[in-house]
């Protein structure tokens, strides 16, 4: 069920990931069931469904999660649960964590990494570029451990280096920034050709951002 993000879009993968869940809770695999429902949280924020339906699920999948008594799997929802949150203007309650006690109580590389993304795809909505570009410094190499995840962290990264490389008035600094957005093309390139369809639109959009920043720099 897994690898089904690298061969269509998110929304396909919604289903199988959901049975799976199901499935591992009949046959009494409580931690296969566990990591079905963390993907699903995981692949349903980045769907476009509606922000209250999403909150609603992930909110019942965090609850779920620590039920089955499985609290360090919580983690690696949790960083998406609060971007949904912020994005809908829920008041924030004194126990619910910030992103980097997340990251502190998590305490893994991946939770690092996919909280890392919650955190960059809810700055770049926001077009908050200066807080972005500050968190792209802070984390250096993420480990996504091969999920598809790692893609659309790769897309904001270019993104954000796009945006520096546009509003950067030093000329040697916008030109590393515009480096640095390139590698993040040929990366998904790279996916593209393996087949994995669900990059092409970052392909499309990272390149309209790059002929942008050219256009700047002249």
């Amino acid at each position: 069920h897994y690898s089904f993000s690298f061969k269509a879009p998110f929304q396909v993968s919604l289903a199988p990931l959901l049975e799976g869940y199901q499935i591992g809770l009949e046959i009494g695999d409580v931690e296969s069931a566990g990591w079905n429902l963390v993907q699903r949280s995981c692949c349903l924020v980045f769907t476009g469904r509606p922000l209250a339906g999403t909150l609603h699920e992930l909110e019942t999948n965090v609850a779920a999660l620590i039920q089955m008594n499985l609290v360090n799997h919580k983690f690696w929802v949790a960083g998406f649960l609060l971007a949904v949150k912020k994005l809908r203007g829920v008041q924030i309650e004194e126990d619910d964590l910030s992103f980097e006690a997340i990251v502190k109580q998590g305490g893994t590389p991946p939770v690092r990494a996919w909280t890392s993304l919650a955190q960059m795809g809810l700055l770049v909505i926001l077009s908050d570029w200066k807080a972005a570009k500050s968190l792209l410094l802070e984390t250096g190499g993420l480990d996504f451990m091969g999920f598809h995840h790692g893609c659309v962290f790769t897309f904001l990264e270019g993104l954000v280096c796009m945006k520096e490389a546009q509003n950067n008035k030093t000329w040697s600094t916008r030109k590393n920034w515009k480096k640095r957005g390139q590698k993040s093309i040929e990366l998904l390139r790279g996916f593209a050709k393996k087949g994995n369809v669900t990059v092409v639109h970052y392909i499309h959009l990272l390149e309209a951002e790059f002929a942008v920043a050219n256009e700047k720099g002249e």
